[in-house]
């Protein structure tokens, strides 16, 4: 929540919360997701957040853009990148 409501404060408030806030245990680590998407709520970033192992605390976000004139992935599919994300970081 503190995380989004940073970004929300940088924004102006221009960022509209999708969802509500979770949490994924994977392994031995926790992290805290949430969705938002701009004013004009087209494309939705999915976003985690995290505390290392040395009490850090670090957050990553996955933007779907269009690259090449390719259409943007399913949300099924965008969905499956993060959580295979979310996998990487833990080690």
């Amino acid at each position: 929540r503190t995380a989004f409501n940073t970004l929300a404060r940088k924004t102006a408030g221009s960022v509209k919360l999708v969802g509500t806030y979770e949490v994924a245990p994977l392994g031995t680590r926790q992290f805290g997701t949430y969705a938002f998407t701009g004013s004009s709520g087209g494309i939705t970033t999915r976003c985690a957040v995290f505390t290392s192992t040395l009490g850090n605390h670090y957050e990553f976000a996955l933007v779907p853009l269009t690259v090449s004139g390719r259409d943007l992935p399913a949300d099924r599919e965008q969905q499956a990148v993060f959580n295979s994300i979310l996998a990487t970081v833990q080690y």
